[in-house]
């Protein structure tokens, strides 16, 4: 079962990611893997279509480091920026 671990400190890596997404929560599960999670209201379907996620974490052959993780949190930012860009155009 994955969840926050309650009161649980994260490692300074995962406390950096932390401090530079404010807008997100970031866990690890009971086997250390880190997460993240939106702190805001629930994505529309125009938002998941353009990739926008809830929760992310580093799957598929990718190791589950903070740096990984770092670089999903990235990609959610652009395809943030691109479903703003198409919304304001």
């Amino acid at each position: 079962m994955i969840h926050p671990r309650a009161g649980h400190d994260l490692p300074p890596d995962l406390a950096a990611l932390q401090a530079d997404y404010p807008d997100w929560s970031i866990w690890e599960d009971d086997q250390g893997r880190p997460w993240a999670t939106r702190l805001t209201p629930v994505l529309t379907k125009g938002q998941e279509a353009a990739g926008m996620d809830m929760t992310i974490t580093p799957q598929y052959g990718y190791a589950p480091t903070a740096d990984n993780l770092r670089d999903l949190l990235q990609q959610q930012v652009a395809a943030e920026t691109q479903y703003r860009s198409r919304r304001i155009a």
